[in-house]
């Protein structure tokens, strides 16, 4: 079984390979303090280990790499990132054996045959290749990274996908 996350300090997406999906969207209030950042961070953390408990351990976890193209400030998804890093290799995940983390680019690149591809594009692709809807682009991105999880054993691969996994498991060395 597999996981997929995409990791946001506002809307998080995950979908597992059972099809089980969510977005984890924490309240958000303004201005936020210091406690309410670290707050979030384990509401979200929290979040994450219910949805295990609840769906099951899976056997891979994907977690879309950072994004230095992003809006937001960067140590604060930073911190997410190694919120729930720490997590998982708490709980026996270890990278590049049953954790991975495609960039947005490789996860683009896959899903799209584009690495630039935008959120409509990823959509789309994610429609006509696996017949997935949701109103959630971060579930979108979540289902996107079950497939390409899916993909680290398949050997029926378009091009572009075999190159991301090639690359892919280059980098978890």
């Amino acid at each position: 079984m597999i996981l997929g996350l995409d990791l946001s300090l506002t809307s998080t997406g995950w979908c597992y390979s059972t099809l089980a999906h969510g977005a984890i969207q924490p309240k958000l209030k303004s201005p936020i303090t210091r406690t309410d950042q670290i707050q979030r961070l384990a509401t979200i953390r929290d979040a994450i280990q219910q949805v295990i408990i609840t769906n099951g351990r899976p056997t891979t976890i994907l977690i879309e790499d950072y994004s230095f193209n992003s809006k937001n400030p960067g140590h604060y998804t930073g911190e997410l990132g190694g919120t729930i890093r720490l997590y998982l290799f708490e709980h026996g995940y270890i990278p590049g054996q049953n954790l991975f983390f495609p960039s947005p680019t490789q996860l683009k690149k896959f899903t799209t045959g584009k690495g630039n591809a935008d959120k409509s594009q990823m959509r789309l692709a994610v429609y006509k290749q696996w017949q997935f809807e949701h109103p959630s682009d971060d579930v979108i991105d979540a289902f996107a990274l079950v497939k390409l999880g899916e993909a680290l054993t398949a050997d029926n691969l378009k091009p572009h996908q075999h190159d991301v996994i090639l690359k892919l498991k280059g980098d978890a060395q």
